[in-house]
């Protein structure tokens, strides 16, 4: 745990300091990393951290949308996100089941999400970082304002022994 936290740091640090072309050192980025390995039909846990969120001085906070395994993708400009199917998971301040995985300072931009690949190889996590401050009613969210980060990274399954 000590190790996936050290590890987890000096990613970010690592991803904070890069610049990307034409983007500035401290607009908002999503960091990711496994919190386990990917092993057929075991769930594999992942976290997500949004670094620098665009909303933060309005105590903005984070929801991540991952796509289900349905047919299409889901796509880079987001322009489908409403056609297929998706899980929603909440950010740790919200999620109380996940906290004893990961020691986060920034609670309301962490969220840990997870998917069961059913087969081996190369599978991919496709999904969101929705970044969003507003209204919270007890059965939706009236977001004053937000930014969506669309995120895809591939991960090696392994087979069952």
């Amino acid at each position: 745990m000590k190790n996936s936290l050290i590890l987890l740091i000096i990613l970010l640090s690592i991803s904070c300091k890069k610049k990307e072309k034409g983007k500035q050192a401290n607009e908002p980025t999503v960091v990711v990393k496994l919190l386990n390995p990917s092993i057929v039909n075991e769930p594999v846990k992942v976290i997500a951290v949004l670094v620098y969120p665009e909303f933060a001085e309005k105590e903005s906070q984070i929801y991540v949308a991952l796509e289900m395994n349905g047919d299409e993708p889901l796509k880079k400009d987001l322009s489908n996100e409403f056609d297929i199917d998706i899980e929603i998971f909440a950010n740790l301040e919200i999620d109380s089941l996940n906290q004893k995985f990961v020691q986060s300072k920034d609670k309301r931009h962490s969220a840990v999400f997870g998917k069961t690949f059913t087969k081996s190889g190369i599978n991919t996590f496709r999904g969101y970082v929705w970044d969003f401050y507003g209204f919270e009613l007890m059965d939706s969210i009236i977001p004053s304002q937000s930014r969506k980060y669309y995120f895809e990274f591939d991960v090696n399954t392994k087979g069952v022994k």
